[in-house]
């Protein structure tokens, strides 16, 4: 007492699930794609950090290094707008 299946729904699912396997390998390419640019440019935005980093620290060191204990930049520059 075995159904048996009509071979032309057996071919109908068949071709069905290619489809599906096809649509999700073309969704799984996208999702790649967009993956790799916001991984590549999140890894660019965190090298531009850095160096900007890394230029602020050096200015910061080579001014404590250099700096003048008796001289200030900006006093003269204080002293004309008061006098004005």
């Amino acid at each position: 007492m075995e159904q048996r299946i009509p071979l032309h729904l057996i071919s109908e699912n068949s071709n069905n699930h290619r489809n599906r396997s096809s649509n999700g390998e073309k969704r799984n390419k996208c999702v790649r794609y967009i993956v790799g640019c916001v991984t590549i440019t999140s890894i660019f935005g965190l090298i531009i950090l850095l160096l900007m980093l890394s230029i602020t620290i050096i200015m910061i060191v080579i001014n404590i290094c250099y700096h003048d204990k008796y001289y200030c930049s900006i006093e003269h520059r204080l002293s004309l707008c008061f006098n004005c």
